[in-house]
């Protein structure tokens, strides 16, 4: 029975990463016997299973290498640098005086207000908050269609615009690599918990693996979150198309670094076993050798 094959097709398929032909086949195996072929061969028919999202990729990179955007001329500057004046004058008087006042007018109702109940004269400062609160928002709404005004002498696809879109990018990484550190910090605790009774090395392949999902997370995370800030950027330039294309084009730049920061943790990180498992060949090969002699007796 074992002899027509039917017995181990399944071992066979299990151990096997499907590539769209028989002869692009991996076996897991091979890891054992030839980690570095292993890891180039897998990338390798990722990458050709998945030719769109590698075109995206390399295009996000190229991207992210020559685009730099266009300089502005000193005229065009100029005036740039004036809007941005007039707009902050509006943020020191306007909005800076709406936000002192609508802090003003909560603190009095929080003061005038009982525990379940609300008098008159609470009543009356309740209404006050809350024309502080429009007057914050129409004093937010002028800011920032000065704002608006002023990106729109330059364009979305200047130089500016880029610089900011990166500052935008890399605070949002910032703050996806801080969550990942976070929860890598407590999930180091509590694996030490919980791994008393495992061996040390037990704990850190555990430890390694979670770090890597915990970033892979982190990463994934603040690309969504930049791109969802992006889209509110591009707005405020009131560029039309032009705005459309920038968000698409930025989206596929910040999906090209993250999906390269994720690539790269995963496949170092199997490049680092890869080294280990060749280094420990030898160790391996006996027992291995001493298997096959012991089945061959049987």
């Amino acid at each position: 029975y074992q002899r027509r094959g039917y017995g181990n097709s399944n071992s066979n398929s299990n151990n096997q990463f499907y590539s769209g032909s028989s002869s692009n086949q991996i076996s897991t195996g091979s890891f054992v016997d030839a980690p570095m072929t292993f890891i180039a061969q897998a990338t390798t028919n990722f990458m050709r299973r998945h030719y769109i999202m590698t075109f995206l990729w390399a295009l996000g990179l190229l991207l992210v290498t020559m685009g730099k955007g266009y300089a502005i001329d000193p005229n065009t500057e100029h005036e740039f640098n004036k809007a941005l004046d007039e707009a902050e004058i509006i943020e020191q008087t306007h909005l800076n005086d709406a936000y002192l006042n609508n802090e003003a007018m909560y603190q009095r109702y929080y003061r005038s207000k009982g525990w379940f109940s609300c008098d008159a004269y609470c009543q009356s400062n309740y209404q006050d908050y809350l024309r502080a609160q429009q007057q914050l928002a129409d004093a937010k709404a002028l800011h920032n269609a000065a704002i608006s005004e002023a990106r729109s002498i330059v364009g979305i696809f200047s130089d500016y615009a880029v610089k900011d879109t990166r500052r935008l990018f890399w605070s949002c990484w910032d703050w996806g690599k801080n969550f990942a550190k976070r929860i890598s910090f407590y999930d180091a605790i509590f694996l030490a918990m919980d791994s008393r009774n495992e061996s040390f090395w037990a704990y850190i392949i555990r430890l390694i693996l979670r770090v890597l999902v915990n970033f892979s997370i982190g990463f994934f995370s603040a690309l969504i979150s930049f791109v969802w800030q992006l889209w509110f950027f591009v707005r405020s330039y009131s560029a039309g198309i032009a705005g459309i294309a920038f968000f698409i084009l930025g989206s596929i730049a910040a999906f090209s670094l993250i999906a390269s920061a994720i690539g790269a943790m995963w496949v170092g990180t199997a490049g680092a076993a890869a080294v280990v498992v060749t280094m420990a060949g030898p160790q391996l090969e006996g027992p291995r050798r001493r298997q096959r002699h012991r089945v061959h007796y049987q």
